[in-house]
């Protein structure tokens, strides 16, 4: 409509909605509804703003955002369902790292469960096997090594009473679960980015990061 030269204007649907309400009767059909808008249009003609098609910029960075929102569902739900295996396998393994996620998405504790899936890798060995086994796990990761959180580690793996045994389904499960993760928060921290750098093409970027406690990310969501 626009582009055919009409004047069009895009109002809230709250708006319209709870605009001219004054009948006792509730009959919804197109016909009804195009007489409201019609009416609602007449009443406000002289302070309905003009609709002005947004740049691509702005366009991309909310449809990044609602796609961010959808995966952050999904990282929960992937979330919450390795920590209920994990509780039966090898319980509080979640809380073994305090580590925050890397640029790239990557949680320390999911690449550990990933490699230590059930806590009798850990206990079933000796305390300088698993401490030699995580260095080079370490290593192999990127992550650094402390041989006072590999005893603390293994002493975290004793002692637990689980309901799956060390077994190759065990296995499969949580590390399926482990990888599924990984992925889904690989792509949130991709998306992410992208809704920084399409932020700051925008020239109100500089005024809400500058918001005391407004980082990269929170300012591209308060500007989607």
């Amino acid at each position: 409509l626009h582009g055919a030269g009409l004047y069009v204007s895009v109002v809230n649907a709250m708006l319209v909605h709870d605009y001219g309400n004054n009948s006792l009767r509730r009959g919804k059909t197109d016909k009804k509804d195009a007489v409201k808008l019609a009416n609602y249009g007449l009443d406000h003609w002289l302070t309905l703003p003009r609709y002005v098609p947004e740049e691509d910029a702005r366009l991309m960075l909310k449809t990044c955002y609602r796609q961010y929102q959808q995966y952050s569902k999904v990282q929960t739900m992937l979330k919450n369902n390795l920590i209920s295996l994990l509780d039966t396998a090898f319980p509080n393994a979640n809380r073994l790292f305090t580590s925050p996620p890397r640029a790239d998405g990557s949680e320390k504790w999911v690449d550990f469960v990933t490699t230590f899936w059930h806590c009798e890798c850990i206990s079933m060995v000796s305390e300088n096997a698993f401490t030699n086994r995580y260095q080079k796990w370490c290593k192999r990761m990127g992550y650094n090594f402390s041989a006072a959180k590999a005893s603390d580690l293994y002493f975290e793996s004793l002692g637990h009473i689980v309901t799956l045994p060390k077994n190759n389904n065990t296995k499969l499960l949580i590390q399926t679960a482990a990888k599924e993760l990984t992925a889904m928060n690989e792509l949130i921290a991709v998306v992410r980015g992208e809704m920084t750098r399409l932020a700051k093409e925008l020239p109100e970027y500089e005024t809400v990061h500058a918001m005391y406690g407004v980082g990269d990310t929170t300012a591209a969501q308060l500007i989607a």
